[in-house]
């Protein structure tokens, strides 16, 4: 199978990327970041930001692993949260209760 986008909520999206390691993850996920960033738009009215950006939440798991679906979502909530919570516009990995960052700005 492929990969799939779609939106998962409000304005969160999902990525299912099944032939992809964590560092494949990470470089689509800044490639993601930098595309919006590079489009200019503006954002009236945000507190944050004059531009649109994006921050991304990025888990990963093994096929054959303990994990279920639900905790993989739930882990790459937990980092998009962190991404938020620390400034927007950048990226953060959430392995298994470990989150680390990459600063954007």
């Amino acid at each position: 199978p492929g990969d799939f986008l779609g939106r998962w909520g409000g304005d969160e999206f999902v990525a299912l990327m099944p032939q992809t390691d964590a560092t494949g993850a990470m470089l689509l996920a800044e490639k993601f970041r930098q595309e919006i960033l590079a489009l200019a738009l503006p954002h009236e009215n945000s507190p944050v930001t004059d531009l649109v950006t994006i921050s991304l939440g990025v888990a990963t798991m093994t096929p054959r692993g303990a994990e279920s679906s639900e905790e993989l979502i739930k882990r790459a909530d937990e980092a998009l949260f962190t991404a938020k919570k620390a400034g927007r516009n950048r990226i953060v990995q959430r392995i298994t209760g470990i989150a680390s960052s990459i600063s954007t700005h």
